[in-house]
């Protein structure tokens, strides 16, 4: 008997450290699913971008995992798309300087300069937060998207594109803060005012519609046919013409906007007596401005003491003639053109305004009215006027007049001077989006492959069952970075 108690007892310690090995193993593949699932990682990279650990410059490689404290660096032109987890993306704007910090369930952004974009598709559970910060205030978001930033005047600025956050500001002078809720198609603007101890911190609160929106805003909608609906329905703006100005179809500067300095009219007629006709800086079509009194424009203005009626078109002339401030200057009468690009000295004519700065650049017209421009590239006025009525209802059709203002915006507001241009601008960017999915797949492949690695797996089966608790995701919706939601437990 004794010996029979003796042989069972290292069978007892056996099974009891086999079920302690099994509870560690399971408790492995479990977490590693949810570290991976949080992890931040690098969705997207245009231009220059530079990030930071402990003030060392990192490189940057595709999806590349970020930690707590790293710091994002924008140049002119660039942005960085980064998955904060497989619920919340931020977009960091051109010009911009941004720090993570995560911690557990919070998650904090410490925008220093510049703007971002931010889109959380779930909302968040009771235990977490989300917060962004700037230098005079705190976004606490719970399951929304929307746009912070600082102005041209150093003010701190939130947009909401849909949902609600709750914006607490704060002087860090006085100490005063104050909270105001901030609902979707709604801006806040944050001023500060050192001078006094009460209400030394106040909000303006204002709607908005699709042409106030910032470009990159609006570009943040157009990538995400789920976004952009979203949205859609919870300000009542319209999807065409967020999509009109994400593609430069719709110009938001000037789609409202009269020549009139009062604000009254499509065009504006001066009286002629003045001396400076440059006023009303804020309305105006984007072509040029009156000679007159009050008519103005802001892009384009012409001074003058004759006393001739002016209105919005770049051709109109003052009868005793004038200086042309902008772009244009003429001897025999006042104009601006649209573009800023002529410069002669002709009498200002349909004709003279339309090609005096544009006709040296075209080599030859063939047949179908086609232009060969000297620096190699063609132009099609009939495709550039049938693909952009706004700009035909604006300078009409002459060929010349449509190719300056292709030389001018064009490019800038994307537009295209041929159909080939548009076939093969379109292509390289379906190609970029096809590279930039490879380089996500093969990630994703890497990662469930040390996942199974690291858990210990003892199969292929094993292997192939961890990979669905990666935590990796692949990007839907176009090219908007939003994260497929969880297909099994423990997993995206």
């Amino acid at each position: 008997m004794s010996s029979e108690k003796k042989s069972k007892k290292p069978i007892a310690l056996l099974a009891i450290v086999a079920v302690i090995v099994v509870a560690i193993i399971a408790v492995v593949f479990i977490n590693s699913g949810k570290l991976t699932a949080s992890t931040m990682r690098m969705l997207r990279i245009e231009g220059v971008v530079k990030l930071f650990e402990q003030e060392k410059e990192k490189t940057i490689t595709d999806n590349l995992r970020l930690n707590a404290g790293n710091v994002l660096n924008t140049a002119d032109a660039s942005l960085a798309g980064i998955a904060l987890d497989d619920t919340k993306i931020v977009t960091i704007n051109e010009l911009s300087n941004a720090k993570f910090d995560k911690k557990g369930k919070k998650l904090d952004i410490n925008l220093t300069d510049g703007s971002l974009f931010f889109e959380v598709t779930k909302k968040l559970d009771a235990d977490e937060t989300f917060d962004i910060r700037t230098s005079t205030m705190v976004v606490g978001i719970r399951g929304t998207s929307g746009y912070v930033a600082t102005d041209k005047n150093g003010n701190d600025v939130v947009v909401i594109t849909d949902g609600e956050v709750v914006v607490t500001g704060t002087n860090p002078v006085t100490g005063e803060t104050k909270t105001i809720t901030v609902k979707a198609g709604e801006m806040v603007t944050t001023y500060l005012y050192n001078d006094r101890t009460v209400d030394s911190i106040m909000f303006e609160k204002d709607d908005l519609k699709e042409e106030d929106l910032d470009l990159f805003i609006v570009k943040r909608l157009a990538e995400s046919e789920r976004l952009i609906t979203l949205v859609c329905e919870d300000t009542g703006w319209s999807r065409e013409k967020i999509l009109g100005i994400a593609d430069g179809s719709i110009d938001s500067n000037t789609m409202y906007a009269d020549a009139s300095g009062d604000g009254t009219g499509a065009e504006s007629s001066g009286d002629g007596s003045g001396s400076d006709g440059s006023a009303g800086g804020n309305g105006g079509n984007a072509a040029a401005s009156a000679v007159g009194n009050d008519g103005g424009n802001g892009d384009a203005s012409v001074a003058g003491n004759g006393d001739g009626n002016g209105d919005a078109d770049p051709n109109a002339a003052g009868n005793d003639g004038g200086n042309a401030v902008d772009s244009a200057e003429s001897n025999g009468g006042a104009r601006a053109a649209s573009a800023g690009a002529a410069s002669s000295q002709d009498t200002a004519t349909a004709s003279t305004a339309s090609k005096s700065g544009v006709a040296s650049q075209v080599v030859s017209v063939d047949s179908n009215g086609v232009m060969h421009l000297t620096n190699g590239t063609t132009f099609d006025p009939g495709y550039y006027a049938t693909n952009n009525p706004d700009v035909v209802s604006e300078i009409g059709s002459d060929p010349y007049k449509l190719l300056e203002h292709y030389l001018a915006f064009g490019s800038n507001e994307n537009r295209y001077g041929t159909a080939a241009q548009q076939q093969q601008t379109e292509a390289a960017k379906q190609a970029a989006y096809q590279e930039f999915m490879n380089a996500i797949e093969r990630s994703d492949a890497e990662i469930a492959a040390q996942a199974a690695k690291e858990a210990d797996a003892p199969s292929d089966d094993d292997n192939k069952s961890s990979s669905g608790s990666s935590g990796r995701y692949t990007i839907v919706g176009g090219t908007d970075g939003v994260p497929n939601k969880p297909t099994s437990e423990g997993g995206p």
